[in-house]
């Protein structure tokens, strides 16, 4: 996926602008999709899988950030007027925070998987359904995207989709926390457990969330 951007032509409108940012969008699904697969391995403690999905993450993740640097040099040279550019910025940036986003969760996975505890049975249908309806709402924000290039007139529909799909998270989150909490006082629970899920449970629901800035700042691109 990656090695197709160094064949995309260069220039500075704001279809190839676009182009970018979608390619951009596949790339973090792949990300996605692994941290998803991740946590399926956290959950049955599968300690050497848990370490090459984050390797994979890690390496996508660090193979893709120089080479979307070049979007903001074609944003700032595009002949847009400059509240254009500000918008195509705010994009980029939000589209950039869900990588961050992607690999911070990770990161937190990982240090659940060096406690060598095994998974609470009572939250891993709980917490696979929050990972399940993260990738769910992205695969509606790269929906959303290439919505706005071919097909303008249906984007509010679309990002009211993601806004809808953000508000069952935060229910699944909820459910979540509460299932965990009621572990924690009834001492089912290590101290470093607990916390260690209850980080993992929030950086899945901050990724939604950037997601949904992510697809909310398109809306400002439907004034022009």
């Amino acid at each position: 996926m990656i090695d197709k951007l160094f064949g995309l032509k260069k220039g500075y409108d704001e279809a190839s602008i676009l182009d970018s940012l979608l390619e951009h969008t596949r790339i973090d699904e792949e990300e996605i999709t692994q941290l998803h697969l991740m946590l399926q391995h956290v959950i049955k403690n599968d300690t050497k899988t848990v370490i090459t999905c984050f390797e994979k993450i890690k390496s996508i993740h660090e193979k893709s950030t120089p080479i979307f640097e070049s979007t903001v040099e074609q944003i700032i040279q595009a002949h847009f007027d400059h509240q254009k550019q500000y918008d195509l910025l705010r994009l980029f940036q939000r589209i950039q925070n869900i990588s961050s986003g992607i690999i911070s969760a990770a990161r937190r996975l990982m240090i659940f998987n060096t406690l060598s505890q095994p998974f609470p049975c009572d939250l891993k249908k709980q917490i696979l359904s929050l990972s399940e309806h993260v990738v769910a709402i992205h695969e509606l924000f790269k929906a959303s995207l290439d919505i706005y290039q071919k097909n303008k007139k249906n984007m509010i529909k679309s990002i009211h989709a993601v806004n809808d799909m953000e508000n069952k998270i935060d229910d699944i989150r909820i459910s979540c926390i509460e299932t965990l909490y009621q572990m924690g006082n009834e001492n089912q629970i290590a101290i470093g457990t607990f916390r260690s899920i209850e980080i993992i449970i929030a950086h899945f629901e901050e990724l939604s969330d950037e997601i949904q800035d992510a697809a909310t700042s398109l809306e400002w691109l439907l004034i022009y």
